[in-house]
């Protein structure tokens, strides 16, 4: 999979702020010169790959991805305020402790932080500003996901949300709910109208107590008299498959004699040879092509309620790797022509990064690991880009000053992306690394983090949507989750620049990757950095409080930086579901209200 992330929605030469127009209109997804799909793999009738133009958006602006939405707020420039008596968390030097030595800062009317200092300093320096009295809470830099579908994520607001159910029963009473709610979805199928899909995302088979950690299948949605006849598309929570009804694979004309894309699977009965009704990795895409027109008609409301969302968790930022412009390309040769499609929509977005899946993920038993997977010994996984393609995209891209961005789950996939970057290294000039980053490492070994600390490159870890340590167990066995665990401290220990994202859900994010479960051994400052500093990309003004830094902030009212052991008062179990009382970009309110004192 090949995909070219955005970065901006501000102008890259002057740093200003990408323009707010009044309303909807100007451009439009409908304007766009091509549709929008999610393909992993190269287009078989043509040879080509398909590249897909993702994003990494400032949330709150006008600008989302490559449309133009009404803003949420004010226009222009903000207003300059200070905000004083604040508990402050940023980077300032010290990459063991985050709590900085002020309490204030300026916001000034170009979006960025003017000054900072103590309360008593800026006080007097500042006098004559508008002014909001923290009273003690703590403000952070935004948050930015490194790792997210903006578009799915809002689809997964709209339609049946599956996340953290436990068993096919209660999947199936939450798409009952669903159908409740939403009267059309039968009426179309009745009606004789064009048939309207249920859609659903987020189940997770691995936690589920009535499978023992096998897949779903399509007899279970029919087993329903109400979801027999409606077309059901239930995405999983890696989208690295789709669970679908008879109906469903009858309207797409998926049958035991239908072909998957290379590196995909349609999971078939092993008595019958039908299909069970679960599609895995690139076979998605006979579902997805279907859906295509709705995912489309869907978009903008989807951008809208992720938007939402997300800034109310605090994040402020997302390296979005699939939304998408489609254009049909030889390998990685159009990254120039990716940036006029961008320029046709929006002068402040800018092609920046391409980003490569090399593997599936281990819940779908695709990530491509170096032995068999323990519960099923007849696989190792699967492969999605050959080492040739990789290594050619990789020096077209590096070549052409881009950032790169490999997304690799199983140990053999990280070492195969080591191999090449290794081989790359003899064959670019310096000062790349930095532009490279590995995405996803389900699964690694101690000796691939030295690889990778040598190298320089950043790791981009999801541990949200990662499995936890039980299932891991199960896929990996005993043996290898121990090394997966001595990997995670060698990682710490040898330094290697981390970020963290993934799901959309900050709080989520932190607690996954400090709860221990899986090997993890980070602590909430090292994921705050994570999210913050070390997510930015290089030469990007985010993820400090610091003067020159776009004033990108979130306050919380209690402090969930700090740890038992210092006086801190937030459990995981507060930890999990908390959100921002205020969200600030670019020096707007996007959520929350921020009332002055003067």
């Amino acid at each position: 999979m090949i995909s070219v992330l955005t970065a901006g929605l501000r102008n890259r030469k002057t740093g200003k702020p990408a323009p707010q127009p009044a309303s909807r209109t100007g451009a439009s997804i409908q304007r766009l010169p091509a549709k929008a799909l999610r393909q992993h793999k190269s287009n078989p009738a043509t040879g080509k790959w398909t590249l897909y133009i993702a994003i990494a958006v400032v949330l709150g602006q006008a600008a989302l991805a490559v449309y133009i939405i009404r803003s949420f707020s004010h226009s222009g420039a903000s207003e300059r305020y200070l905000v004083h008596n604040a508990v402050i968390y940023s980077y300032t030097g010290s990459e063991t402790e985050l709590r900085a030595p002020f309490d204030a800062f300026v916001v000034g009317s170009d979006g960025k932080f003017e000054a900072v200092g103590s309360s008593v300093e800026l006080k007097q320096s500042f006098w004559h500003l508008n002014q909001f009295d923290a009273r003690g809470a703590m403000v952070v830099p935004g948050l930015i996901d490194t790792h997210l579908n903006l578009v799915e994520h809002g689809q997964s607001i709209l339609n049946a949300n599956l996340r953290n159910a436990k068993s096919v029963k209660e999947c199936l009473s939450r798409l009952i709910r669903h159908l409740n709610g939403n009267a059309d979805i039968e009426g179309s199928a009745q009606s004789g109208e064009s048939r309207k899909w249920l859609l659903g995302f987020g189940w997770d088979h691995s936690i589920w107590t009535d499978r023992s950690g096998k897949f779903p299948t399509k007899r279970d949605l029919d087993s329903h008299p109400r979801l027999k006849n409606v077309p059901i598309a239930l995405f999983n929570s890696d989208n690295t498959a789709v669970w679908c009804n008879a109906a469903a694979l009858s309207l797409t004309s998926i049958t035991r004699h239908t072909q998957p894309l290379k590196g995909g699977e349609i999971i078939v009965d092993d008595a019958t040879g039908e299909p069970t009704g679960v599609l895995v990795g690139p076979a998605q895409m006979l579902i997805r092509n279907a859906l295509s027109q709705r995912f489309s008609q869907d978009r903008e409301n989807a951008i809208l309620s992720a938007t939402k969302a997300v800034l109310a968790k605090g994040i402020t930022a997302v390296y979005d790797v699939d939304s998408a412009i489609q254009c049909s390309v030889s390998t990685c040769d159009s990254l120039p022509a990716a940036n006029e499609i961008i320029k046709k929509a929006n002068d402040y977005l800018s092609a920046e990064s391409v980003h490569l899946t090399l593997d599936g993920g281990l819940s779908t038993w695709s990530s491509l690991l170096h032995g068999p997977y323990s519960d099923d010994p007849d696989s190792t996984g699967h492969s999605f880009i050959s080492v040739a393609d990789l290594e050619a995209v990789l020096l077209k891209a590096l070549g052409k000053g881009y950032h790169a961005s490999l997304q690799c789950e199983g140990d053999a996939a990280v070492s195969q992306a080591l191999n090449v970057l290794e081989q790359v290294s003899k064959l670019h000039s310096s000062n790349w690394t930095n532009r490279i980053r590995l995405s996803g490492m389900s699964c690694f070994r101690t000796k691939d983090v030295d690889r990778l600390a040598s190298l320089g490159v950043a790791a981009s870890i999801q541990p949200a949507v990662s499995l936890n340590g039980k299932q891991k167990g199960i896929r990996l066995g005993s043996g290898r989750v121990k090394a997966v665990e001595q990997a995670w401290k060698r990682m710490s220990e040898k330094r290697v620049r981390v970020r963290f994202g993934g799901g959309g859900d900050a709080m989520g994010i932190v607690y996954a990757a400090t709860a221990n479960e899986a090997g993890e051994t980070w602590t909430r400052q090292q994921v705050l950095d994570g999210m913050t500093r070390k997510a930015a990309m290089s030469g990007d003004k985010m993820g400090r409080i610091e003067k020159g830094y776009f004033a990108d902030f979130g306050m919380y009212k209690q402090d969930w930086v700090k740890d038992e052991e210092n006086g801190g008062v937030v459990g995981d179990v507060e930890l999990v579901g908390m959100e921002a009382a205020v969200t600030v970009v670019g020096g707007v309110v996007r959520h929350g209200e921020m009332k002055y004192t003067r």
